[in-house]
């Protein structure tokens, strides 16, 4: 579950699992939510002892930065269904999306979809299919969305539809047929 406030320019992403003593030790309790304020690894609960066999919020990796407060950073987030790949629209410097992978125990920039101030892509729509290869983003400038395929080979992401019209869109989503 990716968490943001984008006019702090931060994102982080939670999972709800069962965690060992050690992450427990690692981590701090959050009584009533999640403590905003802390930069290092959290465990979102109202408990003040470990219990080993209760499911608890943790967070997965560092929290991402955006590059000031008022980048948007986080301002659309797309993760896909196993967690390891996210996506996060900024707009100070790319005015595009930069995407991570969950490699090592930590997110690590693999890309960027580099836009402009008139495109901002992502900035109204952006949707990462469940496997993580595929994405839907908005481009403004066009008032479209497109969708984009990451191309393992020369690891980019290129355009693989035609511009949709979003002036009526109501909803997109990806779906993972299991």
């Amino acid at each position: 579950v990716p968490t943001s406030n984008y006019y702090d320019g931060v994102c982080r992403v939670y999972e709800y699992r069962k965690i060992s003593q050690s992450e427990w030790d690692d981590g701090y309790p959050v009584t009533n939510g999640y403590d905003y304020t802390k930069e290092e690894p959290a465990i979102a609960t109202n408990d003040t002892n470990y219990d080993s066999s209760k499911k608890y919020w943790y967070q997965k990796g560092t929290t991402l930065i955006g590059p000031n407060q008022s980048s948007y950073y986080g301002k659309n987030v797309g993760i896909d269904y196993y967690g390891t790949t996210i996506a996060i629209y900024e707009q100070n410097s790319s005015y595009g999306v930069k995407v991570y992978k969950y490699t090592n125990n930590d997110w690590v920039l693999t890309s960027t979809l580099q836009g402009s101030s008139a495109t901002r892509l992502g900035e109204l729509f952006l949707e990462m299919h469940p496997v993580g290869n595929i994405m839907y983003v908005s481009n403004k400038s066009t008032d479209g969305l497109y969708g984009y395929k990451y191309n393992e080979s020369n690891t980019t992401w290129e355009v693989f539809t035609n511009s949709i019209s979003i002036t009526n869109l109501v909803a997109v989503r990806c779906f993972n047929e299991r």
